[in-house]
C-alpha cells in the first residue's frame, strides 16, 4: 500500500488497519513540516508503514512489487487553489496534478494489478473527474455525508489491470 499523503488523510490508516497482515505499507511526503508530523503519529499508533522523506516520483521509482502484487495507491495532494466555489475541485490542477501521479503510477507499475483511491470532494468539477476516471479499467466514488451540505470529502476508486 503507497500512500502520497501518508496519515495526512484518514483513509491511510483505516485501509491498512483492515489490509491483511502480509501487506506492507509505505508511504511518502516531501514536506518537511508534514513529513514530521506523521512520522511521529506512525510512531504514536505504532504503524508498521514505513514513511519516506521523498517526491511521489522518487518514492515510487523505488517501489518493488512483485508482479501478482496487488498495489492500492492513495492519492491525496494539496488542493490549493484547485477548489473554487464555481466549480468545485478541479482535478487536473492538485499539486502535482492528480492525473499526473496517476499516470505515472500507473506506468511505473504496469506489470501490477493497481487500485488508486484518490481523495475528492463532494463537488468536482466534471470535465476532471472524466478525465481521470477514462484512465481505469473500473471506477466508482463516493462523498460520505459527514459534514454540512458543501463540506464533505469523498473517494474516487480506480482499478487498473483488474476489476473488483
Amino acid at each position: 500500500m503507497l500512500d502520497k499523503g501518508v496519515l495526512s488523510n484518514p483513509w491511510t490508516w483505516r485501509a491498512y488497519h483492515y489490509t491483511p497482515a502480509a501487506a506492507r505499507g509505505l508511504g511518502f511526503e516531501s514536506d518537511a513540516g508534514v513529513f514530521r508530523l506523521t512520522h511521529q503519529n506512525l510512531a504514536a499508533l505504532a504503524l508498521p508503514i514505513d514513511i519516506r522523506k521523498t517526491d511521489y516520483r522518487s518514492g515510487i521509482d523505488d517501489v518493488s512489487a512483485a508482479a501478482d502484487e496487488l498495489v492500492i495507491m492513495f492519492i491525496a495532494p494539496p488542493w490549493g487553489d484547485a477548489l473554487t466555489s464555481e466549480h468545485g475541485l478541479d482535478l487536473r490542477r492538485t499539486t502535482p496534478p492528480i492525473p499526473e501521479v496517476v499516470d505515472f503510477v500507473l506506468h511505473s507499475l504496469a506489470n501490477n494489478r493497481v487500485l488508486c483511491a484518490v481523495q475528492i470532494f463532494e463537488t468536482v468539477d466534471a470535465g476532471s473527474l472524466v478525465d481521470l476516471e477514462s484512465r481505469f479499467d473500473w471506477s466508482a466514488s463516493r462523498v460520505y455525508s459527514l459534514n454540512a451540505p458543501g463540506e464533505n470529502h469523498g473517494i474516487l476508486l480506480g482499478a487498473k489491470g483488474w476489476a473488483p
